[in-house]
């Protein structure tokens, strides 16, 4: 049983995980695991993943999180066949999904203060963001027509005015990274 009507479907890369977690559901259907029981499994592969980062294992960190959103795609499939979806399911499931995610990220941040050629990704990263930010900002303004004028200026220059100070964070950035012995006379002393 799909997610969505046939007429309804879209590319979406951010579900590659759906074919294992297809896979895994019509395994565990005719058993006595719940949704809740797949739900725990997929937070428990998301520690292991955090803990792998931690510990400098980072080939073993990437299965898990491919493991992850697999077995995260498992959990509302099995409801979905057993014709027992939840509240508190998805609500775990998002919460889950939440704090893994944000520790996931905390640890990435973590180990690219550590990692020059993390840092360097990291900074070009930032100049793709910039015009991320400045595009967006800039269709707001002069494209996007389903909202009061004011509200799209706002947002618009919101968004350019932030990829602004996010091209000077990055161009400081690039500052310090790329070229880190050229400083000026005055901050040498």
């Amino acid at each position: 049983m799909s997610k969505l009507a046939a007429q309804d479907k879209f590319l979406d890369l951010s579900d590659y995980g759906r074919p294992f977690g297809k896979f895994l559901a019509n395994l565990l259907k005719n058993t006595r695991f719940t949704p809740i029981h797949v739900t725990l499994l997929f937070g428990v592969s998301g520690l292991i993943a955090i803990y792998c980062i931690l510990v400098n294992q980072y080939l073993l960190a990437g299965f898990f999180i491919v493991l992850k959103s697999g077995i995260d795609a498992a959990d509302g499939e099995l409801a979905r066949l057993k014709n027992r979806p939840s509240y508190t399911g998805r609500y775990l499931d998002s919460v889950f999904d939440i704090i893994l995610n944000f520790h996931l990220l905390s640890k990435k941040y973590y180990v690219m203060n550590e990692n020059k050629l993390m840092q360097q990704i990291g900074t070009m990263f930032g100049v793709v963001m910039t015009f991320f930010y400045i595009g967006v900002g800039i269709y707001l303004i002069f494209f996007f027509t389903y909202y009061d004028k004011f509200i799209r200026i706002l947002l618009g220059s919101t968004f350019i005015f932030y990829g602004i100070y996010r091209g000077y964070r990055t161009y400081v950035k690039i500052i310090e990274i790329f070229f880190p012995g050229d400083k000026s006379e005055s901050e040498k002393y």
